[in-house]
């Protein structure tokens, strides 16, 4: 080989190692860009998670300076509509505003039922108010082929039947839509002036319907009519005598406060949905504003 020949062999492998080296350069430098822009963009969705989440619930009331709960609700109901749902917020504002008239009821981003409750430190005596459906049934001792819908095992009432089953068969003849109104009145019997009955009124029409019951359960040797309350029976007293002009007490009801709640709660009326807890946080309230 002669010596210019061998000098061009050796400048053309020169030339080719160097556009390897070149290639194989760009080649890891376009990974490392790749990599960090993929490190980036993950972080990023990992930061708009817990932004996205916070985002969906915009507070009305300024809990974060003055303190107080924050309730979230979501719903039982699988299918509640959209007018169901905001009579229910309706309701909910009725009952919460009474005792706390700086209190925001509202709808989040997604649909559930938002609750702030400024300046309390103890919501613990307004949480049922809040979370009662609100449902009042008068239930027959018997149904129309005898049998007993409840018992009573000295004092302790409990139903013998599913409430659907009550409700198909006829075993309901009132609820709390036939009450037009609820009052509480103080004791009248001598024995205990301070305690706080329940005054029922009903409407015309549930006027003419307690009439019939009463008069039903007077002639079936004075039977009971129970009283239910969101699944929890109340009272079940004997019927002394058919109750003509649309009104009847409730006794026995515990403390006041309870009776009470008991009126705010059945004469705002119940709620269309069934209230499900998704989420609660306290904002501590400021030294100089607690009481």
């Amino acid at each position: 080989m002669n010596r210019k020949n061998w000098k061009n062999r050796f400048l053309v492998a020169i030339s080719v190692m160097a556009t390897v080296t070149l290639l194989l350069s760009a080649c890891g430098s376009g990974n490392s860009s790749n990599s960090e822009v993929s490190k980036t963009s993950k972080e990023t969705t990992s930061m708009e998670n817990p932004e996205a989440e916070k985002s969906l619930i915009a507070l009305q009331t300024d809990l974060a300076s003055v303190g107080g709960w924050l309730y979230v609700y979501g719903f039982e109901e699988q299918n509640a509509s959209a007018e169901e749902i905001r009579e229910s917020v309706a309701i909910l504002e009725r009952r919460v505003k009474k005792r706390n008239p700086k209190a925001a009821v509202h709808q989040d981003e997604i649909g559930r039922i938002v609750i702030e409750l400024p300046g309390l430190e103890d919501a613990s005596e307004l949480l049922p108010m809040i979370e009662a459906r609100g449902t009042l049934y008068f239930i027959r001792q018997k149904d129309d082929e005898g049998n007993l819908n409840f018992s009573d095992n000295a004092g302790i009432i409990t139903l013998n039947k599913e409430m659907e089953t009550l409700l198909s068969d006829g075993s309901i003849p009132l609820t709390g839509a036939d009450v037009a109104r609820v009052e509480t009145v103080f004791s009248s019997n001598g024995y205990n002036e301070n305690e706080i009955l329940l005054e029922l009124s009903m409407t015309e029409e549930g006027k003419e319907k307690l009439q019939k019951v009463t008069q039903e359960a007077y002639q079936n040797d004075r039977a009971s009519i129970a009283i239910c309350f969101d699944g929890e029976i109340l009272y079940a007293p004997r019927v002394q005598q058919p109750i003509l002009d649309g009104r009847m007490v409730i006794t026995g009801l515990g403390s006041n406060e309870k009776t009470q709640n008991l009126a705010d709660i059945l004469d705002m009326g119940e709620l269309k949905v069934t209230l499900k807890k998704a989420e609660e946080k306290f904002y501590e309230i400021p030294q100089n504003d607690k009481k």
